[in-house]
């Protein structure tokens, strides 16, 4: 259990532990799935295809598909430029086709990623093994994380576990949610329709969407991996920059940063839209924030820094200087710590400050 309001921003970066695809790997998937051939079915992927047929009615169903395919091929011409998905559908928000061929290949994708994530356990008949006792959770930051939040904490108050605790979330995937609601199920022994309670309670803001709630087919939500939803409903909830900003989860975003005195970055990329959609404005409290710098240059790792020093309740009071020397209870200053390591070496290196 956290003692201080604590905001964690997690980025492509943070799934990987679970086979999910980075940025670019996100890019390639999306663009097989667009994929076109030959003939009156245009796409090669028979999912996208299968997608699709629904919305083909009438006498002028191959107009439509040919200017679904055209859509599809100004994708594909331009994403191996785009810094993301995100950045390339924000670029074209004018453009409705290659919006809506970006969201269902977008849904097509992580759908997929999901199904063949280790933290999907196959339905066999009988009551299903928790994923949180597999290798790759015990592998994964998830494994510290859930053990920090839930230290201290009472069976009959589980709403305790992201007490002070929120999440901004930049990728589509329930990797989150999942791991939380069998930690409600597995540590305060929550029946299904109680730790889904529970999770809805959890302040989890998604600023592009996400492929849908996490729940049971039999109401309405998608399940984790679920390969036969339907995609063009997925894709509803899937944002653009602008729609987020349209819908006010910008601004969630940016209360959920300015009232956090601890903000933790993992597995974020730091790309200039979505700095822009975190930026604060005016009341920012942090005073101390952690960064997952993985795979960055000493060089850009400053870059990084200074980024960060505006979500900072006061920038003047901040160095990059050694953190060793910052007391839980000093008024002198915070720190910004950018560290080069994964997301569990932030977690396990510093859980303690975390909690305290």
């Amino acid at each position: 259990m956290l003692s201080k309001p604590t905001t964690f921003i997690l980025g492509a970066g943070a799934s990987c532990d679970f086979k999910f695809p980075t940025g670019d790997g996100l890019q390639d998937r999306i663009m097989q799935h667009l994929q076109l051939e030959g003939g009156d079915r245009q796409f090669a992927s028979d999912r996208m295809w299968n997608a699709l047929v629904p919305l083909f009615q009438g006498n002028n169903w191959p107009q439509r598909a040919s200017a679904l395919a055209g859509a599809a091929q100004r994708i594909n011409r331009g994403m191996p430029v785009a810094a993301s998905i995100d950045n390339f559908l924000h670029t074209h928000q004018d453009d409705a086709d290659v919006v809506f061929m970006g969201k269902i290949a977008i849904a097509l994708a992580i759908i997929e990623a999901e199904a063949a994530s280790p933290l999907m356990v196959r339905n066999t008949g009988r009551t299903p093994p928790s994923p949180l006792i597999n290798e790759h959770y015990r592998n994964s930051w998830y494994f510290p994380f859930m053990r920090m939040l839930t230290m201290g904490t009472r069976s009959d108050d589980p709403q305790a576990l992201c007490r002070n605790v929120r999440f901004v979330v930049f990728n589509y995937d329930r990797c989150l949610e999942l791991v939380l609601f069998h930690t409600l199920q597995g540590y305060y022994g929550l029946n299904t329709e109680d730790a889904i309670a529970a999770l809805s309670e959890i302040e989890i803001i998604h600023p592009y969407g996400s492929i849908g709630a996490l729940s049971s087919s039999s109401n309405g939500g998608v399940p984790f991996g679920y390969e036969h939803a339907n995609l063009h409903e997925i894709a509803l909830g899937i944002r653009t920059f602008t729609e987020s900003v349209d819908e006010n989860i910008t601004a969630q975003a940016r209360r959920a940063i300015a009232e956090a005195q601890t903000l933790v970055f993992l597995g974020f990329g730091f790309l200039p839209q979505n700095m822009d959609l975190l930026a604060p404005g005016d009341g920012r409290k942090a005073s101390r924030i952690h960064a997952t710098t993985y795979g960055v240059s000493e060089t850009d790792k400053l870059v990084i820094y200074e980024k960060l020093r505006r979500f900072f309740g006061d920038p003047g009071k901040v160095d990059l200087g050694d953190i060793r020397h910052v007391g839980l209870g000093s008024t002198r200053s915070g720190f910004i710590e950018v560290n080069n390591g994964t997301c569990r070496n932030l977690i396990e290196n510093h859980r303690i400050r975390l909690a305290a």
